[in-house]
């Protein structure tokens, strides 16, 4: 069927999310540069297409119907999407693009994607800010960045790339040379940790991976605290003590035989890394295709 034949008039759409969103015709006009009479024309003629309610009236206020509300659920998404992805045409294909990143993160997993990314992208020019401070990602107003967390950020979507999976790992000298299936055993080791820069963030530490397992924490145990992941997996890979590696960032390590996996997993969704971006704009579609780039 042509969509000529049977989509409603492309105005009164428009109009109508405005409407909606306002619930006052008299703002909606304002939004849209006309009079109110003209926003009211609109709203009828849509209705007449349709041959349903979208608004009850009373008085001066109006409220959606219930056919209203489901119908303005699908106009604004659709609208917003045909928007959003108007503003990525508009844009020309020299716009650079930022996203914010940790040294760790960017260094073990973001890198290696860079260049199929930047394909995916038409050749986008793309900027790295790399810091360990997620607020720094807010005043610079990046266009994406990827966080550690819970998914709920306030103000902005974010889509998930993997959950929080966290195994401890050693070089294989310090992985042969004891049993560490027995907790004795981890008494007196080096457990290499990072400081929690970000308190609000819950990371994994040591402490809760032992509970998990059943296990006290090991008294004699010697913590090596750095304030970068990067050395924590360089004291790792030196022999230096055992770190918690989270998976996806050391998992080439693993299978190349630098680190090897001393016990089982902590997993604790939704924890995990998100691609972090602005509810509106030319975001949404954009994440889309960054989420495939990803996935590959």
């Amino acid at each position: 069927m042509s969509l000529k034949k049977s989509l409603p008039p492309p105005n009164a759409l428009v109009v109508f999310e405005a409407a909606a969103r306002h619930l006052n015709f008299t703002k909606a006009g304002e939004e849209l540069s006309v009079a109110q009479p003209a926003i009211t024309r609109q709203i009828r003629l849509l209705e007449e297409s349709l041959q349903v309610a979208l608004f009850t009236r009373r008085n001066n206020a109006v409220a959606l119907t219930d056919e209203g509300r489901a119908f303005q659920a699908t106009v604004s998404r659709c609208l917003h999407e045909i928007a959003d992805q108007a503003n990525i045409l508009r844009n020309p294909a020299g716009r650079s693009l930022t996203i914010g990143s940790t040294f760790g993160f960017a260094n073990m997993w973001l890198a290696p994607r860079l260049p199929r990314l930047q394909r995916i992208l038409d050749g986008m020019s793309i900027n790295l800010l790399i810091s360990d401070d997620y607020g720094e990602y807010d005043a610079k107003a990046v266009d994406f960045s990827i966080r550690f967390g819970d998914g709920q950020w306030d103000g902005l979507c974010a889509d998930l790339l993997f959950y929080e999976e966290i195994v401890p790992l050693a070089a294989p000298a310090v992985a042969q040379a004891h049993d560490f299936t027995s907790l004795a055993t981890w008494q007196g080791q080096s457990l290499l940790d990072t400081e929690n820069l970000f308190t609000t963030l819950n990371w994994a530490t040591w402490s809760l991976w032992f509970k998990e397992q059943g296990l006290d924490f090991p008294s004699r145990a010697r913590t090596q605290t750095f304030n970068n992941y990067l050395l924590v997996v360089d004291a790792a890979l030196n022999g230096d003590g055992i770190m918690l590696g989270f998976a996806n960032l050391t998992d080439d390590l693993v299978e190349l035989g630098k680190l090897v996996p001393l016990g089982p997993p902590l997993k604790r969704s939704p924890m995990g890394y998100y691609l972090v971006y602005p509810e509106k704009g030319f975001h949404s579609p954009l994440a889309k295709r960054i989420l495939r780039a990803f996935a590959a």
